[in-house]
């Protein structure tokens, strides 16, 4: 699901009407509009689809309580100690507060595995270019790149990602265009 300002929320909005309008109908009554049956990897992929351009949209407006609606409600630190929904709000409108505005999200899935009839692995690549306050003050053009692992899981209220994402591989951030220096202290 792609964000981009000079074109406010269309293709999220147009990616999130198809994905929902194909992840409401039942698979066979998909094939029978259509002539041929969804498999069960097209329906989860198109309703997981649906719950991440939600995400995108969430997190490009900063609405930390539409981000966490359809989350877990608890989380684990690294250290194992249990983070409850409420902290993990907190913790999310810091880390978004020195963010002035997004200038692109992009989340796509690469892959998708069905693990059984309500659970799944997906594989998204993660692209996000923002406008950030830098401790001068000043504002940065920051670009993260991505590729995640995450688990997701069939509920009574549809798909959910379960548990924290795994990163695989994230790219070097870029700064204003450049790959930041870290120098540390000795």
């Amino acid at each position: 699901m792609r964000h981009s300002p000079w074109y406010p929320g269309r293709a999220t909005v147009l990616a999130c009407s198809l994905a929902c309008t194909v992840a409401s109908l039942p698979a066979s009554a998909v094939g029978a509009q259509s002539g041929e049956r969804l498999s069960a990897v097209d329906v989860a992929r198109a309703a997981i689809a649906t719950r991440i351009a939600e995400r995108v949209d969430a997190t490009v407006r900063k609405d930390v309580d539409a981000l966490l609606r359809d989350a877990e409600p608890v989380w684990s630190a690294p250290d194992g100690t249990p983070i409850t929904r409420s902290q993990m709000a907190e913790v999310l409108r810091r880390q978004w507060s020195t963010i002035e505005r997004t200038v692109e999200l992009t989340v796509r899935i690469d892959s998708l595995r069905l693990l059984g009839a309500d659970s799944a692995v997906v594989f998204t690549s993660q692209r996000w270019q923002r406008i950030l306050r830098g401790e001068d003050g000043a504002p940065h053009e920051v670009l993260t790149t991505a590729w995640m692992e995450q688990s997701w899981a069939r509920r009574t209220d549809g798909w959910r990602g379960v548990g924290a994402a795994r990163v695989l591989y994230q790219a070097p951030m870029r700064v204003d265009g450049h790959e930041p220096v870290l120098v540390r202290a000795q």
